[in-house]
């Protein structure tokens, strides 16, 4: 009867190991990779935005970059939540 207990208890000690071991180390995911690419654009079109403005480039060109940078964001946005929703058990 004993054995049997310890036996069981193991088994729920290394189901509980496998889920702390899988907590630490998350698997790839697309998802952060695109986001954290796409934010890198979006900074950089506003980093071009910016020295548009301080070099009084036509404001055409400064509006263009800054839509490009605010989609681009709302594309980082959105793949960082589906990164997110994915990572959560």
């Amino acid at each position: 009867m004993l054995a049997r207990i310890e036996k069981r208890l193991e088994e729920i000690r290394g189901l509980l190991n496998a889920q702390v071991r899988q907590r630490q180390h998350r698997e790839f995911s697309a998802a952060l990779l695109v986001g954290v690419v796409v934010q890198i654009v979006a900074a950089g079109l506003l980093g071009m935005a910016l020295l548009d403005w301080i070099f009084q480039a036509e404001p055409v060109a400064l509006a263009i970059k800054l839509g490009f940078a605010v989609v681009f964001q709302l594309v980082a946005l959105t793949a960082l939540v589906v990164w997110r929703r994915d990572a959560e058990p």
